[in-house]
């Protein structure tokens, strides 16, 4: 007889967690649809859970929350009622799709978010803002203009030039302006009169 996703324990791994957001990334024996499918309903059924998203691709769950209601990690007791049982993440992250209609992957979404709140949270503390969408990518920049400087474009260890391209990669992702949604009136041209961009 098969055993059923309630009778018996699921491994994951925590690949990130900001309050009001959990990704977990579940062990190999745990990531069948029915089982990721039963996590799901049963985590979505918990009071204060915003919404439970599933990557049956990357084998992960994403728990949406009220931070109010699971203050630092009280979300944990919702898994362990479960029979979740949680770990370290061992392995490297994976790159995730992006969300529909954003053109974001989550996990740009979440660095943008985890900044935004760093940078109000500095502000608060100082009264001085601070964008660090932008002192990011030059930190970035930064440390590899001076690898550079000081050890030339080292081609036979960790070079220097893919800090800058991570320091343009990291400002493209941060700073892209969001495209105006479908529906929205579109600049007129001189001559033209009214219209309204097609769906």
């Amino acid at each position: 007889m098969q055993e059923t996703p309630q009778r018996r324990q699921h491994r994951a791994e925590v690949a990130s967690h900001i309050p009001g957001r959990l990704r977990l990334r579940l062990h190999y024996r745990s990531r069948q649809q029915h089982t990721m499918t039963w996590l799901k309903d049963a985590i979505a059924g918990q009071e204060g859970i915003h919404g439970v998203e599933v990557n049956h691709a990357a084998g992960s769950l994403t728990v949406k929350y009220d931070p109010q209601a699971y203050q630092e990690t009280a979300i944990w007791s919702v898994l362990q009622d479960l029979d979740v049982i949680l770990g370290t993440v061992v392995d490297a992250p994976q790159i995730e799709a992006p969300a529909e209609g954003s053109g974001h992957s989550t996990a740009a979404t979440t660095l943008t978010g985890a900044l935004d709140d760093l940078d109000k949270r500095t502000a608060a503390l100082t009264g001085h803002t601070l964008n660090l969408r932008t002192l990011l990518p030059l930190s970035l920049a930064g440390i590899g203009a001076w690898r550079i400087w000081e050890q030339g474009f080292m081609l036979e260890m960790v070079p220097g030039w893919l800090m800058l391209w991570l320091a343009f990669d990291a400002f493209v992702k941060l700073n892209v302006l969001t495209p105006p949604p479908r529906g929205t009136d579109v600049p007129l041209q001189p001559g033209e009169g009214a219209k309204t961009a097609e769906v």
